[in-house]
């Protein structure tokens, strides 16, 4: 073995189940990968990737996000998926507060799954106990074709690498139960939808972002992408859901791949987690 370790666990049940983590590796070689607070999960497909498997379920997965509250207080999400190809993707940070896999669809009519009933899964978070440092929350997105497997992986890797016969010490805090990482009085990205665009070659984007937000007039819609283009961007209330739906366009101009963000601000500061996503040819 590269590494042995000790482990402490301190469980406490409830409505939210807390368990508490305490870790020292002793590598005995020099490790340049490795994963603090792994947690898996399964995504098979939901509304933006449908059209890929002839079931008679709306949608199959055990989380559909990962969410992160960066060292600096930034809430982000990333709306799951289940690519073609392998797809990994670093969050870096500086000490990051917490991140995990969240189940924030709950309702029945999403699933209509009466033997999984994946509209009860819990969301996992990660909870950082004390300087972490600098490096990156991993996500490892892997293509799978069954819901019997957990294709989705996430971790914490530190930048520096752990030297041979140093030890390392880390400690967290896990907590399961229905809700993500608290975004206190930030709206929470609620649905993510696509489909084609006003242009064939264009893809078409719908988020409802729920919660607590200034009224209209007072809000704004922030839209960039890392290639291609943003076109006909809107921001409107949601008067059946509450708070506001953004809807824009994808230009891909030919890019294989393109790394979305969309946040909502009132002109000094934001008022919403920051959605991200990944667009792939």
């Amino acid at each position: 073995k590269s590494c042995t370790g000790v482990y402490r666990f301190t469980l406490r049940p409830g409505d939210e189940t807390v368990v508490d983590v305490e870790l020292t590796l002793f590598p005995r070689v020099d490790l340049d990968h490795v994963g603090i607070g792994a947690l898996t999960s399964m995504f098979l497909y939901d509304g933006t990737s449908r059209t890929r498997f002839d079931d008679l379920r709306p949608a199959v997965h055990g989380s559909d996000g990962l969410a992160i509250v960066t060292g600096l207080g930034e809430h982000l999400f990333r709306p799951l998926a289940n690519p073609r190809n392998l797809q990994i993707s670093a969050f870096v940070d500086q000490s990051p507060r917490a991140f995990g896999l969240v189940q924030r669809r709950q309702d029945f009519g999403e699933f209509e799954d009466l033997e999984a009933r994946y509209d009860l899964k819990p969301s996992c978070w990660v909870e950082s106990v004390g300087d972490w440092g600098a490096g990156a929350v991993q996500l490892l997105e892997v293509p799978s074709e069954s819901e019997i497997h957990e294709n989705i992986i996430c971790y914490w890797r530190p930048k520096q690498k752990l030297p041979a016969k140093q030890e390392f010490s880390a400690a967290y805090r896990l907590h399961y139960g229905r809700n993500s990482p608290p975004a206190g009085e930030l709206g929470s990205v609620a649905a993510t939808r696509s489909g084609q665009g006003s242009n064939p070659s264009f893809r078409r984007f719908l988020i409802d972002f729920e919660g607590k937000m200034p009224p209209a007039g007072a809000v704004k819609a922030e839209a960039t992408s890392s290639a291609g283009r943003i076109v006909n961007l809107v921001l409107k209330p949601n008067p059946v859901r509450g708070g506001y739906r953004v809807l824009f366009e994808l230009d891909p101009r030919n890019a294989p791949l393109v790394e979305l963000r969309v946040l909502l601000n009132d002109g000094s500061k934001p008022v919403s987690e920051t959605w991200l996503y990944r667009w792939t040819a």
